[in-house]
């Protein structure tokens, strides 16, 4: 073992440098051999203030580099991007130096150019207009709508709204409805576009359904009327029945009877016997109805009551 230790120690300084040196060569050498390789890239496109991206955002590629191998394994993976895209270009190119490769790392591959569609962002208000679909039932109509609120802001690209004029509600039904009711509703975007912004206000909606208004006419008997201790005797009138036409919710109209409706002629304010003309009646109607026109008159021949057992050429 002797001739070992010999063997070591002899000139130990010189091979303990030698060793050094070699081990700093090796190392330099592999350092500096060069390496081809794959590294993935993320591209972000972006857009100036006020503008609208309508393309890809985000686009991955794969480019091929060139480089010391410690250089190519400090890479990161992937190598991430943020490009501005111009509002006037269409495609954009992205340029070597935005991926910042260190020194020493050359790219091989050429990046492919981008669809970059952007445009100008712009916030309008708009009326808002309510969807009714179907109808009432026979009879009954729609007489008026009221909403809130009655306007609303949207924002969305210039291309996308320049023509727009309102914005419609989600469908509200009216089949089967006879009766006012409430709802609330969503606004439904006017144009079917990702890039339309709508506030998400619900729409409250007040809908009155009411009859469809109609006339139809009547032959009523007229009924006398007279206070307590009248002096006179009616002995006579023109008409004991009038025609007289009501208007009203036609389905209404349909049930209501000559017996639902009264004619009165008061001769309470009579105060003489004899003829009088042109009396107006009274027309009494259920809730719901009115008149049209203005009631009948009639021609009314008064006696004194004593005077009834009289015959008539008295």
């Amino acid at each position: 073992m002797r001739w070992l230790w010999r063997l070591v120690s002899h000139n130990f300084i010189l091979k303990a440098v030698s060793l050094v040196l070699a081990l700093f060569i090796w190392a330099y050498v592999n350092s500096e051999r060069s390496q081809v390789t794959e590294i993935p890239v993320n591209i972000a496109l972006v857009t100036p203030p006020d503008t609208i991206l309508m393309s890809k955002e985000i686009h991955t590629v794969s480019i091929r580099v060139k480089g010391p191998s410690d250089l190519i394994q400090k890479l990161p993976r992937p190598i991430e991007v943020i490009h501005r895209c111009d509002l006037e270009a269409n495609n954009v190119q992205v340029k070597a130096q935005e991926l910042n490769l260190p020194d020493g790392v050359k790219l091989l591959s050429s990046i492919p150019a981008f669809e970059c569609i952007t445009d100008r962002r712009v916030t309008v208000s708009l009326p808002v207009e309510v969807k009714i679909v179907d109808s009432p039932p026979d009879g009954y109509e729609i007489s008026d709508i009221s909403f809130t609120p009655q306007t609303v802001s949207i924002a969305g690209p210039a291309s996308d709204l320049e023509d727009t004029q309102k914005v419609m509600t989600t469908e509200i039904s009216v089949a089967g409805r006879i009766s006012p009711f409430e709802t609330v509703v969503m606004l439904s975007p006017p144009v079917n576009s990702e890039y339309i912004k709508i506030e998400n206000k619900p729409v409250k909606v007040k809908i009155a359904i009411t009859p469809v208004k109609g006339t139809k006419q009547f032959v009523v008997p007229v009924r006398i009327m007279e206070e307590e201790g009248f002096p006179f005797l009616v002995k006579s009138i023109s008409k004991r029945k009038v025609s007289i036409t009501i208007s009203g919710g036609l389905p209404q109209l349909e049930k209501l009877s000559s017996e639902d409706i009264i004619v009165l002629l008061d001769v309470s304010f009579l105060n003489s016997r004899g003829d009088h003309t042109e009396i107006a009646t009274r027309v009494i109607l259920p809730h719901g109805f009115s008149l049209v026109g203005d009631p009948p008159r009639i021609d009314v021949r008064l006696v004194k009551k004593l005077d009834s057992q009289v015959p008539n050429g008295d």
